[in-house]
């Protein structure tokens, strides 16, 4: 919440700027994207301790209603805002998005619950499934591919509907590649020749 308040003190030095960013040199600063892990380690916690789904699943959703109404609130009543109302951007971004992201993922999870439940045709949940189980894989090639077609097709020089696009398959390829990998991986192991790190 407090980061924007932090945006540009400091500015240049090697120290300050993994913290808090300055513009486009750092991509991703400390704060606020440390917000979605602890996100999700906060909603793991609950989840653990949590004795009904159902409850659990309403609880959520109604704090992902809750933090929506609040983040596009502050957006309409707040759209200069300043401080730590500030909108900010993508690498950088203020309590009115934190609130609208954190909203959500509390409104996403309840909702593929639900599907997960009601829906007789298991193909989709069984890949979010598998896409939850190799995530970390599925991201760090995902960047990858996206780095190689940055500089090899130029996305970043094309259209935006274009660029997004191609985020589909690229998802796709980085899960079937992370898959592979997963099974690469295993069979390793079964043999007793796990590479070390």
């Amino acid at each position: 919440m407090v980061s924007p308040l932090l945006w540009g003190v400091g500015g240049g030095s090697v120290f300050l700027d993994p913290l808090w960013g300055l513009g486009e040199w750092v991509s991703f600063p400390l704060f606020p994207w440390l917000a979605y892990p602890l996100l999700g380690l906060s909603l793991a916690g609950f989840a653990a301790r949590a004795t009904s789904a159902d409850r659990l699943m309403r609880a959520w959703a109604l704090a992902g209603a809750a933090a929506v109404l609040a983040g596009a609130a502050l957006v309409v009543l707040a759209p200069d805002g300043a401080g730590i109302l500030v909108f900010g951007d993508y690498y950088r971004s203020g309590l009115p998005v934190q609130l609208l992201l954190a909203g959500f993922v509390l409104l996403w999870l309840p909702l593929l619950w639900w599907l997960d439940r009601r829906l007789a045709w298991r193909a989709v949940p069984r890949y979010l499934t598998s896409l939850s189980r190799n995530i970390t894989a599925v991201y760090l090639i995902q960047w990858v591919l996206i780095g190689w077609l940055a500089i090899g097709l130029g996305v970043f020089d094309q259209p935006s509907w274009l660029a997004a696009l191609l985020g589909v398959p690229i998802l796709v390829a980085s899960h079937l590649l992370a898959l592979g990998y997963a099974r690469l991986v295993a069979g390793w192991r079964g043999r007793g020749r796990v590479p070390s790190a």
